[in-house]
């Protein structure tokens, strides 16, 4: 599938949640000043101690929290993406501070079918009563989308959120009351992805119809190119021969430093480990 389909498809599923954020904010609760904090770090590039760096489509974050509660990641046909191993890296690499990762995957091989999975951090006991922290598959590969391209029509179907998925339990206490749990709900339905995708393709095939409305050729007769600047008019024989005289100046101011250094020797006089530091006397 085309990257616009992906980028477009991704900006308004992030559009969507931010405009759902916004209304939260907008009413006056402690809901709402939790709502006002949460902002989306778009692809941010994440380094992830032991799992490597990671770039997800989006990502968003409170604020006051050190990392993001909620990464977006969908697989596509010109970059697919493991979700299960990527889920692990993010809740795993993070020590469980993502406290959702949403997958959506758009298959490629001549259908059209679209799918939603969901991950959280949990603690479980192992084998040995050891605790151990790991990403547990909430939702399994919810259909979005079915083969034809017909969309699910379940009014349930879609991507489900809570405002206290987006951040930790110990930030999202701050803000929580007896009347507040921070439970409210975000919802992006099946129906309103795949408008989505459909508006994303059908935009694909006006640029590859040449349907699109564009600049008339005839406006100019040629086009002019902006002249080089000097430096970058060097031949690469020219480059050669400055970096090799740079080389030279550096070696040289190397070895005035080394002369001018004083001359460092162990006394037998000295504790060891410490040294009797001794400068040249001229004669």
């Amino acid at each position: 599938m085309p990257t616009i389909v992906h980028g477009y498809f991704i900006k308004r599923i992030v559009k969507e949640l931010e405009k759902q954020l916004e209304s939260i904010a907008s009413r006056g609760s402690r809901s709402a000043e939790f709502a006002k904090g949460i902002t989306s770090n778009r692809s941010t590039t994440l380094k992830l101690k032991g799992y490597g760096r990671h770039d997800p489509d989006d990502q968003f974050e409170h604020l006051l929290a050190q990392y993001p509660g909620v990464v977006i990641d969908v697989s596509f046909s010109q970059k697919r993406k493991d979700l299960n191993r990527l889920a692990e890296a993010y809740i795993l690499g993070f020590n469980g501070n993502i406290c959702i990762m949403i997958g959506i995957d758009l298959e490629y091989r001549e259908t059209k079918k679209v799918t939603l999975s969901m991950w959280r951090p949990q603690i479980i006991a192992n084998e040995n009563g050891e605790m151990e922290l790991v990403a547990i598959q909430t939702i399994t590969d919810e259909v979005i989308r079915y083969g034809n391209g017909t969309w699910n029509e379940s009014p349930q179907a879609g991507l489900h959120l809570q405002l206290k998925d987006f951040a930790i339990p110990a930030l999202v206490s701050n803000y929580e009351s007896i009347n507040e749990s921070m439970k409210n709900p975000l919802f992006i339905s099946a129906k309103f992805m795949c408008e989505s995708l459909e508006i994303a393709g059908a935009k694909i095939a006006m640029i590859e119809a040449k349907r699109g409305i564009a600049q008339p050729k005839g406006l100019f007769v040629r086009k002019r190119v902006r002249s080089l600047t000097p430096e970058k008019e060097l031949d690469e024989d020219r480059r050669k021969k400055i970096r090799k005289e740079v080389q030279k100046e550096k070696e040289g101011m190397i070895h005035n430093m080394s002369l001018a250094l004083p001359l460092i020797q162990e006394t037998p006089s000295t504790k060891i480990g410490v040294l009797e530091i001794k400068y040249p006397i001229a004669e």
